[in-house]
């Protein structure tokens, strides 16, 4: 896209120019395709990662690949790496990163490797371990931060089974005014279900108090999280739940992105204008055969330049500025509901695969 921009006439560039930079930058203006440099450093750790697979070295294989799909992602490599989770016994890992290579093959037309993923997710379905948090109804009006392994679980998943490779998790729950509860659980490579129960906090007391923890292994079979070692609370105060913490965020994202379209069709007129007087030069002024000008053509041909050029810096940053606007008003934080139990939390990433941009999210 951009090497036909560059090689444009000059009174057109700014405006091809300015549309070509302003569209990649309403999409996602942090993200660039990698270079050769990247993608050949990326083709040399992938083949590096085949031949310590095909050794059976898997613990070495895994993050040549994963360094490879830093640099350069591919639905090959992706495959790759998936297949090296599942011999190292990374279940979820690998169940995930073939959905996603059967969802690329599936938009990008190749049946046949669509239809391998599937084979493996199908394969290892049967032997996902998952992870239920489930939350005692006595913290039902008390707002909760909960934690897996250091990363924050949305209210979304409470209550909800999720796959997670085999191992060691640790869950951390806190709240104002309470003791926190941590708790570690251990995932079977067999697979199966575990129920972690939050239980009631303990009001904080005066000093250091211990954290209330328990350990839960477990079994190819559901299991259910025994009673947390913390003492329930005798009478919980609901606490209230405040608005949104960024009420200017929402607003301010809206104003950019008005003012990022406005500078724009700006970037656009101006380049019409450009083009406008360039074609003017060439009516009396210049020989567009023998590129040559009188006076007034040079004058005129600076002048459309000038304009050109002003025309693709106001389009750039209306692009630059709307993006900005457009990804403040998707993560603006909305007030949460009278009694919610956690605080919902906003999620956005946007990545570069096989087949083109991809923006997700979580609101």
């Amino acid at each position: 896209m951009f090497w036909r921009c560059r090689h444009l006439l000059p009174a057109v560039r700014p405006i091809a120019l300015g549309l070509c930079l302003a569209g990649a930058a309403l999409v996602s203006p942090a993200i660039a395709e990698p270079s050769r440099e990247d993608r050949a450093t990326a083709t040399a750790l992938f083949d590096e990662g085949r031949k310590l697979a095909a050794d059976k070295k898997y613990a070495e294989a895994c993050p040549k690949f994963e360094a490879a799909m830093r640099l350069d992602p591919g639905m090959g490599t992706l495959f790759n790496l998936s297949d090296c989770y599942e011999q190292l016994g990374r279940t979820a890992s690998a169940w995930s990163g073939f959905r996603e290579v059967a969802a690329q093959a599936k938009a990008a037309g190749q049946a046949p490797r669509e239809q391998a993923a599937r084979e493996r997710v199908s394969a290892l379905e049967g032997k996902l371990a998952k992870l239920r948090i489930m939350v005692s109804p006595d913290l039902a009006n008390i707002p909760l931060t909960i934690t897996r392994d250091g990363s924050d679980v949305p209210a979304a998943l409470i209550g909800t089974p999720v796959p997670l490779d085999p191992g060691v998790h640790k869950i951390r729950v806190t709240a104002e005014g309470k003791e926190p509860f941590e708790t570690t659980v251990t995932l079977s490579k067999e697979g199966g279900t575990v129920d972690v129960q939050i239980p009631a906090l303990a009001p904080k007391q005066g000093g250091t108090s211990p954290v209330g923890t328990q350990t839960v292994s477990s079994t190819p079979t559901n299991t259910v999280a025994p009673t947390a070692t913390t003492s329930p609370s005798t009478s919980p105060t609901d606490t209230p739940v405040d608005g949104s913490p960024r009420p200017w965020q929402k607003p301010l994202g809206i104003v950019a992105a008005v003012v990022g379209v406005v500078g724009v069709g700006a970037g656009v007129g101006l380049g019409f204008a450009a083009k406008s007087k360039f074609d003017e030069s060439n009516q009396e002024h210049c020989f567009a055969e023998s590129n040559r000008c009188d006076g007034t053509g040079l004058q005129m041909r600076s002048d459309a330049l000038m304009l050109g050029n002003v025309g693709t810096v106001a389009t750039i940053a209306g692009g630059v500025i709307g993006a900005a606007g457009i990804v403040l008003w998707l993560t603006a934080p909305s007030a949460p509901k009278q009694g919610a139990t956690i605080k919902p939390q906003s999620h956005i990433r946007v990545g570069v695969n096989g087949t083109g941009l991809t923006l997700q999210g979580r609101f």
